[in-house]
């Protein structure tokens, strides 16, 4: 048999391994983040895969995964910051999985120290154990710190173009604009709308009709 028939692409079973809560979430984000930056995977495709049970871990996913595009530059810039060797020389999926805890303890309400714990556990499972240690003291050193500010930007904190910030910043003033920055960076909120002569379930709430 030829080398290239027993080469295997190791693949991540998430349910043989009973790996600890958030574990799965972490790992299938940092794997749709690899898709994405170095397959050219589109984001939205890729998220339609998730394979979680409870939709609170499915929109945990979503939310790291977009938030680390948006904000990559951010994210890369505080791992680089603690790091004493080229950012380029992580092995990939380790470097996914410490950006996906990055996003997490920059731009979520998460305890850093569960973050942290997290993403250890996720390399671990991934196969990358031997990188435990590397990542636990690189995202306990980023937990300490604030996300950078990229040389004074303002859009950069908020995932935002410089022309539409330069363009705002002169029509409204710093304030109003990171007030608007703000508002459009928060989540929102669902609502669900029955197709005309759909029985609606009665855990539904009352409500005018559109």
């Amino acid at each position: 048999m030829g080398q290239g028939s027993q080469r295997r692409t190791r693949r991540v079973d998430v349910s043989e391994t009973e790996p600890k809560p958030g574990v799965p979430a972490r790992l299938i984000a940092a794997s749709i983040l690899g898709r994405v930056l170095r397959a050219g995977a589109w984001s939205n495709v890729a998220l339609r895969d998730i394979d979680l049970e409870e939709s609170s871990d499915r929109a945990l996913v979503r939310m790291l995964v977009y938030e680390t595009i948006r904000k990559l530059e951010i994210v890369d810039a505080g791992i680089e910051a603690v790091l004493d060797r080229p950012i380029a020389t992580v092995e990939a999926t380790v470097l996914d999985t410490m950006r996906i805890a990055t996003t997490e303890m920059f731009f979520s309400r998460s305890p850093n120290h569960a973050a942290v714990d997290t993403a250890v556990e996720a390399v671990k499972a991934a196969g990358h154990s031997r990188a435990a240690g590397f990542v636990n003291g690189v995202l306990r050193s980023v937990s300490r710190s604030n996300p950078p500010e990229m040389s004074g930007r303002l859009g950069a904190a908020f995932g935002m173009p410089d022309w539409l910030t330069e363009t705002l910043v002169s029509a409204w003033g710093e304030g109003e604009t990171i007030e608007f920055f703000s508002a459009s960076a928060e989540a929102a909120p669902l609502a669900i709308r029955p197709r005309p002569g759909a029985a609606v379930p009665s855990v539904a709430a009352p409500g005018p009709v559109a």
